[in-house]
C-alpha cells in the first residue's frame, strides 16, 4: 500500500471525486480526514470507507471561513498527531452569471478556500519538517475557455497558484501539484446535465469515447500523495480523454449550458 498510515485531508469529501477518492485512499490505508459543508453528506463518506476496511474522520467546514479551516487542522492534528497530504478538492458548480454575490462566494471557496487550506496545512508540514504533497483538484478549464461564469475564471487561477505554491514550498520539501480532471460521470453532472443519458451523450464524441470514472482518477491522486511522486511539483496531470487537446463541439456545449444553469446550493 503506497499511501499506508499517512493522514490525508481531503476537502469536499462529501461528494464527487473527494467522496471517491477518502474511500479510495483508505482502502489504500491512509487515515482520511474529509472536509466540506454538509456534515451528513462526509458521515456517509466515513461510514462507506470504514465498511471497506479503512479509517477516517469528517470535520465539518467551510473552506470560505478562516476560523473553520484552522478548526479542522486542529481536529485533523489532534486526532492523528500530522498531517502528510491535502487534496483540494472544494469547489462550487454552477455560474455566477451576473450575480455580484454569487461569483464572490464562488472565489472564496474555489480560489481562496484553496489558498487557505494550503496555508494552514503547509504550516504544519514546515514544523514537521518531513516534506509532504498538497493536491490542488482543478478541470481542463485550466487550459481550455468554456464559459460558465466565475467557474471557468476559478479554474484558469488554480493553475497559476498551484505552480506559485510549488516554487514557495520547495524548500521545505513540500510539492505542490494539480489534478485537471475533464468529463468526469458523478451525480453532480448529471444532475447538472438533466439525467445519465443526456451525460452520456454529451461525452459520447470524445477522442476516448466515454466520461472519466472515478476509478479513472484514482489512481493519479495516490500517485501525488505517495512518496512516488516525491520529485514532481509544481505540475499539472490532465485526465480528460483527450477533449483539451481536440475539437470537442458536443462537449464543450454541454459543459457550457451545465454551468450556466442555476447554481447548486
Amino acid at each position: 500500500m503506497r499511501v499506508k498510515d499517512k493522514v490525508i485531508i481531503i476537502t469536499g469529501g462529501g461528494s464527487g471525486a473527494g467522496k471517491a477518492y477518502a474511500i479510495g485512499l483508505a482502502k489504500e490505508g491512509a487515515k482520511v480526514v474529509v472536509c466540506g459543508r454538509r456534515l451528513p453528506r462526509l458521515q456517509e463518506t466515513i461510514d462507506e470507507l470504514k465498511s471497506a476496511g479503512g479509517e477516517g474522520l469528517a470535520v465539518q467546514t467551510d473552506v470560505s471561513e478562516r476560523p473553520e479551516v484552522e478548526r479542522m487542522v486542529q481536529a485533523t492534528l489532534e486526532e492523528y498527531g500530522r498531517i502528510d497530504c491535502l487534496i483540494n478538492s472544494a469547489v462550487l458548480l454552477g455560474g455566477s452569471g451576473l450575480d455580484e454575490d454569487r461569483w464572490i462566494y464562488n472565489f472564496e471557496v474555489g480560489i481562496d478556500g484553496k489558498f487557505r487550506c494550503a496555508q494552514a496545512v503547509a504550516r504544519v508540514m514546515v514544523k514537521q519538517g518531513t516534506g509532504g504533497s498538497i493536491i490542488n483538484i482543478g478541470s481542463i478549464a485550466s487550459f481550455v475557455g468554456f464559459g460558465g461564469g466565475a467557474y471557468t475564471n476559478i479554474e484558469g487561477t488554480i493553475m497559476g497558484m498551484t505552480r506559485c505554491m510549488a516554487l514557495e514550498l520547495a524548500p521545505h520539501k513540500i510539492r505542490v501539484n494539480l489534478l485537471a480532471m475533464g468529463a468526469a460521470h458523478t451525480d453532480t453532472m448529471e444532475e447538472l446535465s438533466g439525467g445519465r443519458q443526456n451525460l452520456a451523450n454529451a461525452w459520447a464524441d470524445l477522442p476516448l469515447g466515454r466520461a472519466a470514472t472515478t476509478d479513472d482518477t484514482l489512481p493519479l491522486a495516490v500517485y501525488f500523495c505517495s512518496d512516488e511522486s516525491e520529485y514532481v511539483t509544481g505540475q499539472a496531470i490532465i485526465a480528460d480523454g483527450g477533449g483539451s487537446h481536440t475539437f470537442w463541439p458536443g462537449g464543450a456545449n454541454f459543459v457550457l449550458s451545465a454551468f450556466q444553469a442555476t447554481p447548486r446550493a
